[in-house]
């Protein structure tokens, strides 16, 4: 089973809801992405960083509650 993962906002301080509707508060709501759909939107987001910079958007593996 492929391993799904969830996207922190550091830009929005919010986590990314399913199907890249808008981001909530609430890990439990935030959405599920596979790894290679979580990579994009990240480099995505943060391709035009300085080295010194934080991300805009972190990828972390999904933990069941």
């Amino acid at each position: 089973m492929e391993k799904e993962w969830q996207i922190w906002s550091n830009e929005h301080r919010a986590w990314w809801m399913p199907y890249r509707h808008g981001y909530t508060k609430s890990r439990g709501l935030a959405g599920l992405y596979s790894f290679e759909e979580a990579s994009e939107i990240c480099a995505n987001a943060n391709q035009f960083l300085a080295d010194d910079q934080p991300p805009n958007e972190t990828m972390l593996p999904y933990v069941k509650p």
